[in-house]
């Protein structure tokens, strides 16, 4: 007994003395804001048991900006006889071609389910990160161990990071100072069915949320401008996605969440083909664009991109009622 309780305080001394300097260096945990990998699959796994789903795809924007519990309050309500369950699985930096393709092969020869696909213009045409291969035996011991895995990187912010740990050491003792940074620190789950995250910084001052993500947009559109063919090979990709689709029998809507007027404001300097406008014309789908929409222009976002938790349930009631033009 005793030598297991002296190799736990040496494990503890150990841990923090890692922790402390990692901290020293301008360590900075390193959380996902929003649906894991793992947590994406459980849904969509979840799903295939469901007779009919609406899916809403797309990056943190409906994975920070969708309420999925309060649109299905919402829609049972205005179709009490109706089955249809939607599901939020908006994944954070995901390429939204991806997830719809990862939606589509798990239902395979099923049913024809909805597609509720959000428009980002980071999502569609610049993230390569997407859901990954389906996770083999996928149980929901897997889904207990990555919510674990979640609590842990908040607390332990070294965990599994030896190399992160070991370039910031290298970085500070070279400059003679910490490089200041930022990353996603905290992540929130409410159960209106989103989950966001909070930025942090290294050298204690507190992160201007809304210029990070101007800023973000801002270049991306710049390099837009400047060299639109990656943009427009994701395009003609995510076209290829959303036809296979149709071509299934698939209903499928372009929505907009709303963004803040300065995000407004930059993403309008998009090349016209790249606007959600001629998106949607090119796909052929039906298009709700709620930053035109005097009912939504203005719903509270945290950083000019996501909506705020209070937004986000705001919105989801009227997604539920607007649909019904397109549905049914």
């Amino acid at each position: 007994m005793r030598a297991l309780i002296c190799a736990v305080v040496v494990a503890a001394i150990a841990v923090g003395g890692i922790e402390l300097l990692f901290r020293r260096v301008g360590g900075l945990p390193s959380v996902v804001p929003g649906l894991t990998r793992v947590e994406y699959q459980w849904k969509v796994q979840r799903s295939l048991r469901m007779r009919s789903v609406a899916y809403v795809v797309g990056d943190s924007r409906a994975g920070w900006g969708f309420a999925e519990r309060v649109f299905n309050q919402e829609y049972e309500r205005l179709r009490p006889a109706g089955l249809t369950e939607a599901l939020n699985v908006g994944v954070p930096a995901a390429s939204i071609g991806s997830s719809v393709k990862y939606v589509l092969d798990a239902q395979g020869g099923r049913r024809p389910q909805i597609l509720i696909v959000n428009y980002s213009p980071v999502g569609l045409y610049l993230f390569l990160n997407d859901p990954g291969p389906p996770i083999p035996g996928l149980k929901l011991q897997d889904l207990f161990d990555d919510r674990l895995d979640s609590v842990l990187a908040q607390r332990l912010w070294t965990r599994g990071r030896p190399d992160t740990l070991r370039e910031q050491a290298s970085a500070t003792r070279e400059r003679g100072k910490v490089l200041p940074g930022v990353n996603w620190v905290r992540r929130t789950e409410y159960p209106d069915g989103f989950i966001n995250g909070t930025l942090g910084s290294n050298v204690g001052a507190p992160v201007d949320a809304p210029m990070f993500q101007l800023q973000y947009f801002a270049q991306f559109v710049k390099d837009v401008r400047h060299d639109a063919s990656g943009a427009h090979q994701r395009r003609r990709e995510f076209i290829d996605v959303i036809d296979r689709a149709r071509r299934s029998s698939w209903s499928v809507v372009l929505v907009r969440f709303p963004i803040g007027a300065r995000m407004r404001g930059v993403e309008a300097e998009l090349p016209a083909e790249l606007q959600p406008s001629a998106l949607a014309s090119a796909l052929g789908v039906p298009f709700i664009d709620y930053n035109t929409d005097q009912r939504t222009l203005n719903l509270p976002t945290v950083d000019e991109s996501h909506l705020s938790p209070d937004g986000a349930r705001a919105l989801a009631p009227l997604l539920a009622q607007d649909l019904q033009r397109f549905l049914f």
